[in-house]
């Protein structure tokens, strides 16, 4: 996949706080376009020494590859409790949403949006995608408080508005038809290098437009 990074990082913060991470990329030379760069997969281990006292400890697992947790292990007499968030988000998107090319899960937007009000985030960005609403024929096993939708930028040129028109809308029916009573945004496309392009009946200039006649 031309899409795909090979780096990855489990993002430890206590308390609120950057710690420290487990990460492939460390050691190696980041000073290029470290995107296109191939990072050795394996066994990556790290001991954390934290201080006494009850700690609240988050992990940030990848988004970049698929992990397997061996196991995690703590001292003598040190116990685990389980943080219940009391609210949650489902995010649908593409790229900008799963957080492609960030070197940190924890610094991803959706992430962000879900430490800053509390809650669970089930992130369900995928690089490429679109306004598409075969998406939402499997509904998830997650029932969630807010709903945010951020597609667009990948139908930048589409030529055929009516057709954006169409799925824009469609995705949005069948959204409220699955959740008919919860909040949902839609994140508009952010500003694009090739912004000041023009390319005849396409969307591009119209897109703001075009998706919230849609919602």
């Amino acid at each position: 996949d031309a899409m795909s990074c090979s780096f990855y990082a489990f993002d430890v913060f206590v308390d609120g706080k950057y710690y420290d991470s487990i990460d492939n990329y460390s050691d190696c030379d980041m000073s290029g376009v470290y995107v296109n760069g191939t990072y050795p997969l394996g066994e990556f281990s790290k001991t954390f020494y934290f201080a006494d006292g009850i700690k609240e400890v988050c992990i940030y697992l990848p988004y970049s590859v698929c992990p397997t947790i061996f196991y995690i292990s703590v001292d003598d007499d040190a116990f685990l409790e389980p943080i219940k968030q009391q609210k949650k988000i489902l995010c649908y998107g593409d790229s900008i949403t799963q957080g492609m090319c960030a070197l940190h899960p924890s610094k991803i937007y959706a992430t962000i949006l879900g430490d800053s009000l509390g809650a669970e985030i089930l992130n369900k960005g995928v690089g490429g995608e679109r306004f598409v609403p075969e998406l939402l024929d499997f509904k998830e096993d997650f029932e969630p408080d807010f709903i945010t939708v951020a597609y667009g930028t990948n139908q930048w040129w589409d030529q055929d508005v009516e057709e954006f028109k169409s799925s824009t809308r469609l995705f949005f029916d069948k959204l409220l038809t699955l959740f008919p009573s919860k909040k949902i945004y839609a994140i508009l496309p952010i500003w694009r290098a090739d912004i000041a392009e023009r390319r005849a009946e396409s969307v591009v200039g119209k897109m703001e437009e075009l998706i919230k006649t849609a919602i």
